[in-house]
């Protein structure tokens, strides 16, 4: 049974042990900070729809209505974020998250169930 414990002692088993700890560390952070932008662009996207409704922004809609929820969230929620993750969260993958999330908020609203009854039409011609 101690035999097991020995190999503990070497060191490239320990910088295994330490660096294999570090990555889970990482991802584990990583994945927080998504579902953190993920609430975020939720609740912008709520907002610009219900100022959009009011009036407020005058006739933007549609993809430009998103494009000021993606430059919003890119200017106050990726600064943020801890500072060696934000080079992964650059404005691409933020306008790709917002926009699968409106797709499963559609898709869910429409009938009750997330069954890829609604697609953007972007999506469609790519």
């Amino acid at each position: 049974m101690t035999e097991w414990l020995s190999y503990l002692q070497e060191p490239l088993v320990l910088l295994c042990i330490a660096g294999a700890i570090v990555v889970l560390m990482l991802f584990l952070d990583a994945n927080h900070n998504t579902h953190r932008l993920r609430q975020a662009l939720l609740q912008l996207m709520l907002q610009a729809e219900k100022k959009a409704a009011q009036g407020h922004y005058g006739t933007v809609k549609g993809s430009d209505l998103m494009d000021l929820v993606v430059q919003k969230a890119v200017a106050a929620v990726v600064p943020l974020l801890p500072f060696y993750l934000r080079p992964f969260f650059t404005e691409k993958f933020v306008r790709h998250m917002a926009e699968l999330l409106y797709e499963k908020a559609h898709d869910y609203l429409d009938d009750g169930q997330l069954n890829a009854s609604f697609v953007l039409e972007e999506r469609d011609q790519a």
